[in-house]
């Protein structure tokens, strides 16, 4: 269930299905605040450039941060596109605000207080991003990092034999590129296979490398060979 100040537009209440709720601006300096993941997420919406270039002028900005920084994760969502000049600057009457000074801001904003910052481009897109948002946060914590997980292969072998999966394993030995992986496989010449081999017999295989790869196994795959030290 999404919670939405009583302030924010009447098309982002329905697109959310959100409860109206005073409290949010005051305890939370936020817009839109949600559960996910067992967390407290909330979200400041901004129009941009008019709403960010009043909170910036008036100080509301300056004192929403702090009460933003309570909750598990906090966001501003910049709603909409600014023009900005051939010199940099921003086309909307407030001179001392420019691209330099604008990237600035969004960095303080991300790595000072920790609070991300994303883009929109209207009502609709906000509600889209926001339920994205949500979304995202209450898949498990394990998941968050999926980007950094090695993408399987395509294979384009068909049966039990699979060699684009063996080059696949092979390369994630230490020392080995994809070059040598073909090359221990060319070595071996069969696939499936038991690295009971020489990998100092192996063409661009030295023997730091060799026994490396030999340790590796030995620790994490004590079955698959690896153990003689010689």
């Amino acid at each position: 269930m999404f919670l939405v100040a009583p302030s924010e537009p009447a098309d982002l209440k329905t697109g959310l299905g959100a409860i109206s709720t005073p409290a949010l601006e005051d305890l939370y300096g936020i817009d839109v605040a949600f559960w996910a993941g067992g967390k407290f997420i909330g979200v400041q919406r901004k129009r941009f450039p008019e709403d960010l270039v009043a909170s910036l002028r008036d100080g509301r900005l300056a004192s929403q941060i702090p009460k933003m920084t309570r909750l598990d994760h906090a966001a501003i969502i910049l709603e909409g596109r600014a023009n900005w000049s051939r010199d940099g600057r921003l086309v909307h009457g407030w001179a001392n605000l420019d691209r330099r000074r604008f990237r600035a801001l969004c960095w303080s904003l991300t790595y000072g207080y920790g609070i991300a910052v994303y883009w929109t481009q209207d009502i609709a897109d906000t509600v889209d991003s926001l339920q994205a948002i949500r979304s995202w946060f209450g898949r498990p914590e394990s998941s968050w990092g999926s980007i950094l997980i090695r993408p399987k292969p395509r294979s384009q072998w068909s049966g039990e034999v699979d060699a684009d999966q063996l080059e696949y394993f092979l390369e994630g030995l230490p020392g080995v590129s994809r070059g040598r992986a073909r090359m221990i496989l060319q070595h071996i010449g069969r696939v499936p296979f038991s690295l009971d081999v020489d990998l100092r017999k192996v063409r661009g295989i030295g023997k730091v490398t060799a026994r490396r790869i030999e340790e590796f196994l030995a620790t994490q795959y004590p079955k698959s060979g690896g153990e003689d030290e010689d």
